[in-house]
């Protein structure tokens, strides 16, 4: 009897391993489109195609394109934070590995406003010193009849506050507009998306920055995994770095 329970409890465990059990699918293809290399993943359930993308605006990061049609029959919630990122780092006979997570928008809003914020903040410092300056704001030159000539540097006061002014409001228009391009990255920022048999979905995520040899990045949908692998440099070019570096 007690055998018996045994084998039946194992076989329920074995049953709830496979159904929960995740699909690992791997790159199937690959194109160029206008000179940008496009990895393609195709299985039942799903069609990925990703692209990779390197920027340095409002911080450092890897921009992951992606474009997901979806076949599942079952209805469920694609989560872009849960994309997670591996950087493989070549370190000689022992690689080295992190993770990171995709940067929520969110997150990437909050941060990217605040470099703003630090940068009009210096910026309006700059202005500021130059209103209490003593530089003159123009020079003025007097012409004799007899050819002699004499330069007289001139202290406008009012040219000066004028001056002032016209930095403070490029340094808000500058402020204004750069916080209005971050707010409208969130159009084609991927989020929180339902998805239905057939539905399609295109965007991009940001995933910080490290400089790494390989890049890996998985995608979950639905319980299973579609994993994109880049070679960003080989192993030969990290140690020629590694060698330059103890020169």
């Amino acid at each position: 009897m007690v055998k018996l329970r045994t084998l039946l409890l194992l076989a329920f465990c074995m049953v709830n391993y496979i159904s929960f059990s995740q699909n690992q699918y791997k790159e199937t293809d690959k194109f160029y489109m206008r000179g940008d290399l496009y990895k393609v993943i195709q299985s039942d359930s799903a069609t990925i195609i990703a692209g990779l993308e390197t920027m340095n605006d409002y911080g450092s990061y890897y921009k992951i394109n992606l474009y997901i049609e979806n076949r599942f029959y079952s209805i469920y919630d694609f989560e872009p934070k849960n994309i997670k990122a591996q950087y493989i780092i070549y370190k000689g006979k022992q690689d080295k590995t992190k993770e990171r997570n995709a940067v929520s928008f969110a997150d990437f809003s909050k941060r990217a406003k605040r470099k703003v914020n630090t940068a009009v903040a210096l910026a309006s410092v700059g202005a500021s010193m130059q209103a209490l300056s003593s530089v003159p704001t123009q020079n003025v030159t007097y012409h004799d009849t007899s050819g002699n000539s004499s330069t007289v540097r001139v202290y406008d006061q009012y040219s000066k506050n004028r001056e002032t002014q016209d930095d403070f409001d490029r340094v808000g228009n500058s402020e204004f507009l750069k916080k209005q391009d971050i707010d409208s990255r969130k159009n084609a920022y991927l989020l929180k998306e339902t998805l239905f048999h057939n539905s399609e979905l295109g965007g991009f995520v940001y995933i910080k920055y490290i400089d790494c040899n390989e890049l890996v990045v998985d995608v979950p949908l639905n319980g299973d995994i579609f994993s994109f692998c880049w070679t960003l440099k080989g192993r030969e070019q990290s140690e020629k770095e590694r060698d330059d570096i103890y020169r």
